[in-house]
């Protein structure tokens, strides 16, 4: 039995268009979204506050906070807007004229900076260095970023390109570039921008920055193999992220979203053999899995059978996995897969299960867990037959008495025993060089052994 396909059904636009509620008894926002910076923080606030009603007002207002601290005008707008549906009431004339203010205080402080900056790179065309023409446009990159103008943003940054003249202009470029098209979600552009990382002629190989570069690049394509449901891709391109090397300026990812989404994206694509080799065994990787020990907890747990523990911390942690805006979508079928590989990895050793005690062991109702059953012998993942009297599962394993399976294991033994025996031999002549005769014994049983296998 193999491990479940990971598969999505439905439009690439489903995810965006999910909505569901979560309700956390405790639940500390300012903590939650303290971890982020910048346009991240506040998408993630609104995302908060999308599938959390309890918190919804109190997200939107700590989110409007954090606008009010760039010249995005067009967010200020929406958080704004949302806040008033929220409190289903009618902006009062004193309210409406404070936010006009703010709105054009805004305005006018993005217009003066953009005046500076123009200024700036104008004069550096004329009578500067590519290194100022360079660090011009990007500062007005970034300028239209904190605006939320990322078309203008993502056009500054490609001119910038062009007076690149050193590796860590390349990687700020490249890493900027690539965040904008994050902000867009532009998944597929995010993809095209990623094959810019071509080699660099004084690229620094196994420098500082070249390590952190990559473990950046590394989270990007886990990213974006988590939005288009490739799991177990997703799993391997985390684990290549470098923890001592992990770019902190990055605010699209945390250290602790890198250990969330590589466990859940491993226990939905990993077999037991995989956890084991890859994530528990993996030192390099252990300090993500510090920031986020209930993670670590669940495949530990699943590595050593302990179904039921697994199972019950899914379940503790999964209100707070929906509250991430890149994983939370994803969710339902990840959680879907684990349990029916939960239950395979269950019935593996087994020709005859009692269902009722199954159920037990899984934490299952005896209805479900005979409908999902039924489910896998009917899509074919199982090869048996229901007694429904005894309320048990027979399991059939075609290739199990196979004389083919039987003959390669016997030629493996034989060739097992002669290595050991081979071996063996080989000592004693060693310490056995001042007896002729012995060696000649030996030699002769060496010879015999060489014949007969």
């Amino acid at each position: 039995m193999a491990m479940l396909p990971i598969f999505y059904e439905g439009n690439e636009d489903d995810e965006e268009d999910t909505y569901y509620e979560v309700d956390i008894d405790s639940f500390n926002l300012e903590e939650y979204v303290d971890k982020y910076s910048g346009l991240t923080r506040i998408n993630r606030l609104m995302f908060i506050a999308q599938h959390f009603p309890k918190i919804c007002s109190d997200a939107l207002r700590l989110a409007l906070s954090y606008v009010l601290k760039t010249l995005n005008t067009e967010l200020f707008k929406l958080v704004h807007y949302k806040l008033q549906c929220n409190f289903k009431i009618r902006q009062s004339d004193v309210h409406e004229r404070e936010f006009k203010h703010r709105l054009e205080i805004m305005s006018k402080k993005a217009a003066c900076r953009y005046e500076h900056l123009d200024k700036k790179l104008r004069k550096s065309f004329t009578c500067s260095t590519r290194h100022n023409i360079y660090k011009n446009c990007m500062h007005i990159g970034d300028h239209f970023v904190e605006c939320g103008d990322f078309t203008k943003a993502t056009t500054c940054y490609v001119k910038a390109k062009d007076f690149v003249d050193q590796f860590s202009q390349f990687v700020s470029w490249h890493i900027k570039i690539i965040k904008v098209k994050i902000y867009l979600q532009d998944w597929s552009a995010v993809a095209r921008t990623l094959k810019n990382e071509s080699v660099f002629e004084d690229r620094e190989k196994d420098s500082h920055l070249d390590i952190s570069y990559c473990s950046t690049l590394a989270c990007i394509r886990g990213l974006i193999d988590l939005k288009n449901h490739c799991y177990k891709s997703a799993a391997d391109n985390f684990l290549e992220v470098n923890f001592f090397h992990y770019d902190d300026d990055f605010e699209v990812l945390t250290k602790n979203n890198v250990a969330i989404y590589c466990g859940l994206c491993a226990l939905a694509s990993f077999n037991r053999l995989e956890l084991k080799d890859k994530i528990i065994d993996n030192k390099s990787f252990k300090p993500f899995f510090r920031l986020e020990p209930k993670i670590f907890d669940a495949i530990f747990q699943l590595h050593n059978i302990k179904y039921n523990a697994y199972l019950k911390t899914l379940d503790d942690i999964k209100p707070l996995l929906l509250l991430d805006m890149y994983i939370g979508s994803h969710i339902k079928t990840i959680y879907s897969t684990i349990g029916h590989n939960t239950m395979l990895e269950y019935l593996r050793p087994l020709d005859y299960v009692d269902i009722r005690k199954m159920a037990v062991c899984l934490n299952i109702p005896l209805p479900d867990l005979e409908s999902k059953l039924v489910q896998l012998v009917q899509n074919g993942h199982i090869n048996g037959s229901f007694d429904l009297v005894n309320k048990a599962l027979s399991i059939t394993y075609p290739n199990r008495s196979s004389p083919e399976i039987y003959n390669k294991a016997m030629v493996k033994a034989k060739e097992i025993n002669r290595y050991y025996h081979t071996n063996i031999i080989s000592r004693q002549v060693i310490h056995s060089k001042k007896n002729t005769k012995e060696i000649e014994k030996l030699r002769m049983s060496f010879n015999k052994l060489n014949t007969n296998g």
